[in-house]
């Protein structure tokens, strides 16, 4: 791959990557809209998959991935639903901040698994991107630390390592399926896993009709810029990016999300707080300036 190509590819990662970083502001905005987590999960992904459906039927792409990709598409989603479930059940127990910190321990667990299960070499920007980033979190949300609940940093490290089998079997699958197909099936088992998981009584006291005009508002926002455009472009570039350097950029997320919470709810972010978001983009810059100098270089 060309270097200008390659940095395009990183471009969009990290688009994607600021994208996701709006997420909890959206979510959080959804929540007071009506919404509760896993009815907001399963309404999210099905906006998703009539987006990709929709996709899938313009570009005259097949309904189903490839033969011989439909087994690890659905261990890869399956994967996927892991990580989301742990996730929530984290917020369960800990505070949003704090389940987020254990969660960002994902780029490291991403780079473990590349190294320990596919034995891949990690450049020396990797290593110290990782701990700058690890710095960094602890920094950025230090103010948040309480009480810490061991089973809700448990679910939170377990998504995390589910994350990092996910980037790593992203970076392997995707130039095996068409993009769109994939996206449809993936967003497809979630809406059914996540409707399945309403009907037996995880969305609680749910109804639509409690759903106000914000809350539909941003459900859309939510299926259309985030669960579709974001997870696309993620998918597109992971190949061409890697999956290490991939979990690097997407540490723009916390930093985006950190500010978006200030100018939205006014929560105010203190100087070690503002410390820890410059070291976190430091981290996420390391991997793109010290690749390869060649002008040639694989993805």
């Amino acid at each position: 791959m060309k270097k200008r190509d390659l940095g395009y590819a990183y471009l969009m990662v990290a688009f994607s990557a600021i994208l996701y970083g709006c997420e909890s502001v959206t979510v959080k905005l959804a929540y007071g809209g009506g919404w509760t987590v896993f009815s907001l999960m399963a309404a999210r992904f099905t906006v998703a998959m009539l987006v990709f459906a929709a996709a899938v039927k313009l570009s005259g792409s097949p309904w189903l991935v490839e033969k011989g990709q439909r087994w690890p598409t659905l261990k890869l989603c399956a994967v996927y639903i892991c990580a989301i479930i742990c996730l929530y059940q984290a917020y369960d127990y800990l505070s949003p901040a704090l389940a987020t910190l254990f969660f960002y321990a994902y780029p490291s667990m991403t780079a473990i698994v590349s190294r320990l299960v596919y034995k891949k070499p990690l450049h020396t920007a990797d290593i110290v991107a990782l701990v700058l980033s690890a710095v960094g979190l602890i920094l950025l949300y230090w103010s948040s630390v309480g009480d810490i609940s061991m089973i809700g940093v448990m679910f939170a490290l377990l998504s995390a390592s589910f994350q990092g089998f996910r980037y790593n079997m992203s970076e392997r699958l995707m130039p095996k399926v068409t993009l769109v197909t994939y996206n449809f099936n993936n967003v497809t088992v979630v809406t059914i896993v996540g409707w399945l998981i309403c009907l037996l009584g995880g969305a609680g006291d749910f109804t639509f009709s409690a759903v106000s005009a914000t809350g539909w508002i941003t459900l859309l926002a939510l299926g259309l810029v985030i669960t579709s455009g974001a997870t696309f472009l993620t998918m597109k570039y992971i190949p061409k990016v890697g999956a290490v350097v991939t979990s690097l950029l997407m540490l723009l997320e916390p930093p985006m999300a950190a500010g978006l919470g200030w100018l939205v709810f006014g929560d105010e972010l203190s100087g070690w707080q503002l410390v820890g978001g410059g070291l976190i983009l430091a981290s996420v810059m390391l991997p793109v300036i010290f690749r390869e100098k060649s002008p040639e270089i694989n993805a």
